[in-house]
């Protein structure tokens, strides 16, 4: 791994990760707007399943996208992994010990009920229940709404710090601004009589 080529992947992995924020972001506000009306909470529509759905998948995919370990793939994992094989592409000093605490964070298997990383549970969710049809059971347990937050969080946290260390480009900070003129398509009928 060289500057050029991490500041490739970084780019890659900035858009990525900005876009998987986003798409969070958007179904938590889609959620809001479900709960403060309640014509909308009162029925039961296939439509606002099949768009959590949607949204709960697309999200699980995509932080499996950044945790994902194939030699061929740009990944924020990956990008870790290069850095602690070319530390000297690092121009701000990042010690051994923070990179691999920092790769340990997105790849820790379960030891114990509690102990698996974050990702490691959307990882393996997104493996056996949103890819495949896996009759095993989830080595770590089903992600629960808190586990993926703090993944993308995490990984908003990482691309940051990577990027001032390994990037020859200003990318912006990571969380991205989200917001809600996506409401205004709900503000008139879709479907005229």
């Amino acid at each position: 791994m060289n500057r050029r080529k991490s500041t490739e992947w970084l780019k890659t992995i900035h858009k990525n990760v900005s876009d998987l924020y986003i798409v969070n972001n958007l179904l938590w506000q889609f959620q809001r707007v479900l709960q403060e009306n309640e014509r909308l909470t009162a029925t039961n529509n296939v439509f606002f399943d099949w768009i959590n759905a949607l949204f709960s998948e697309s999200i699980v995919m995509r932080v499996r996208r950044e945790v994902d370990t194939g030699d061929d793939c740009v990944s924020t994992l990956q990008l870790l992994r290069h850095f602690r094989a070319t530390p000297a592409v690092l121009a701000v000093r990042i010690t051994e010990a923070e990179l691999d605490a920092d790769i340990e964070a997105l790849s820790r298997r379960r030891t114990d009920i509690a102990d698996a990383a974050p990702a490691t549970v959307v990882r393996g969710y997104a493996d056996r229940r949103v890819a495949h049809a896996d009759p095993r059971g989830l080595q770590d347990g089903n992600p629960t709404f808190r586990q993926v937050n703090e993944c993308i969080t995490h990984l908003c946290t990482l691309v940051n710090k990577y990027a001032e260390a390994a990037c020859d480009e200003n990318l912006p900070i990571l969380p991205p601004a989200c917001g809600t003129g996506w409401k205004e398509v709900f503000t008139f009928p879709w479907i005229e009589q």
